[in-house]
C-alpha cells in the first residue's frame, strides 16, 4: 500500500515535515506494518525537461509497542521521511547521481541535441 502522509502535496523544501495521523493509524491498526521511507523530486539539472528522482530508505518494522502511541508514532515516520528527502536533496546537488537507474526517457532536451551537432561537427576552432 502507498500512503501519502502529508495528507497533500506542499514544497519539497518545507521543514518541518508535517504528517497526518492516518499512516500511524494503518500501522495500529495493522498490529505493526514495514513501512519504508520514500522520496520524490523533480529537478531540471542541465536539461529542458525534468528529471524525477525516487529513492527509498531503509525498511522500518513498526512493532505493536511503536504502534500504541499515534503520535510518537507520526513523529518517527515524519523523522524517517525528512531523512530520506535530505539525502534525496543532498545527493542531487553534489551531482551523486550515478547510482540512480532510468526507469523511463522522456523526449530529448534541446541542450541534448545542440550538443550532439557539435560532436559531429569538424573541431574548426569556431563556435557554429
Amino acid at each position: 500500500m502507498v500512503v501519502f502522509p502529508q495528507g497533500r502535496i506542499v514544497p519539497a523544501e518545507r521543514r518541518p515535515l508535517l504528517l497526518e495521523s492516518g499512516a500511524a493509524r494503518l500501522a495500529r491498526r495493522a498490529g505493526g506494518a514495514t513501512v519504508l521511507p520514500v522520496a520524490l523530486r523533480y529537478e531540471f539539472l542541465a536539461d529542458q525537461h525534468p528529471a524525477a528522482f525516487i529513492s527509498a530508505g531503509p525498511p522500518w518494522s513498526v512493532t505493536a509497542e511503536a504502534a500504541r502511541d499515534p503520535r510518537a508514532l507520526t513523529a518517527a515516520l515524519a523523522a524517517l521521511l525528512t531523512a530520506e528527502a535530505d539525502n534525496l536533496r543532498a545527493a542531487i546537488a553534489a551531482d551523486a547521481t550515478a547510482d540512480f537507474r532510468p526507469l523511463l526517457a522522456g523526449c530529448r532536451s534541446i541542450n541534448d541535441l545542440y550538443d550532439q551537432l557539435l560532436r559531429r561537427r569538424p573541431n574548426t576552432g569556431q563556435r557554429p
